[in-house]
Formats: C-alpha cells, structure tokens, sequence
C-alpha cells in the first residue's frame, strides 16, 4: 500500500469512529459532539465541514448510507434514561430523522 493522501480533520470531528462516501463525493464520518452522536458531511477537497446530522445522545459508532438516508449507530445513554444502542435513520439532504432501531 502506498499513502496518496494525508489530510487533518477539522477540531468539530470529535472521535470519528467511521467514514464513508455519500453519492455526491462528500466524506461523511460518525462521530460525537456535545448533546450526542452526530454524522459530520465533509467536503473532501477542503475538509472543512459542511453540515452535522445529528442524533438525540450516546456517541456516534458507525454509520451507513443507502438511498439518501444515513443509518448512524450510536451508544450511551439515551433520552428516556436508559443506557443502550440505537440506529438512527437520517435524511442525508435535510438530516430530519426518518426512523429510530432500538436495541
């Protein structure tokens, strides 16, 4: 393997756990901010941040896209008290939450 790229995230990707590419071109990364786990949308040229997509608490673990939607797993403590994982359903485009998994 040769090394063709080395760029640095911006400070406001905090603990990025996964990345993928959205079918626009954009970086999206799961991630975590304060108030909870959040999909950061990165311009892959300049690396600065375009958007977040977020979720209602825990830290960001991984994440999917398919179809417009971005499948963003977290962990933590939750809204309603309780400690365990959820996956998120987000819009990519507005990031309006479609359906929440709870585990």
């Amino acid at each position: 393997l040769v090394l063709v790229s080395k760029q640095i995230l911006p400070r406001e990707v905090v603990n990025p756990s996964q990345m993928q590419m959205a079918p626009n071109g954009d970086l999206v990364f799961a991630c975590s901010r304060t108030g909870g786990a959040t999909a950061a949308v990165v311009d892959p040229k300049t690396m600065e941040v375009k958007r977040f997509l977020n979720a209602e608490g825990g830290r960001g673990l991984g994440l999917a896209l398919r179809g417009g939607i971005v499948y963003l797993s977290y962990g933590g403590r939750l809204s309603d008290g309780e400690k365990r994982g959820c996956v998120v359903a987000l819009d990519f485009e507005t990031g309006e939450g479609v359906q929440t998994f709870r585990g």
